[in-house]
């Protein structure tokens, strides 16, 4: 993951595995820290709380692959719409 719009698809696939899960109006960012660390937050519709009772999450990571999976993984193990 070194370009930019290889940065945006990664984002895009994980706003819309969290359309799949049912999070309302889904949104990711990426952020570089000014000590080389990487910031992920995801969030959605003020009025939802579908991240473990928040309408937010944020992790942290060395690499952006390593960030970027971790929100994968994240994202995963929220419950579907049916559950």
């Amino acid at each position: 993951m070194n370009t930019i719009k290889e940065v945006q698809a990664a984002l895009d696939a994980l706003v819309a595995a969290m359309v799949e899960k049912g999070i309302v109006r889904p949104d990711a960012q990426v952020q570089v820290r000014s000590d080389g660390r990487f910031v992920f937050h995801a969030g959605c519709d003020y009025d939802t709380k579908p991240f473990d009772g928040d309408n937010y999450f944020i992790f942290h990571a060395d690499t952006l692959p390593e960030l970027i999976g971790q929100a994968r993984e994240y994202i995963a193990r929220l419950p579907n719409p049916e559950d």
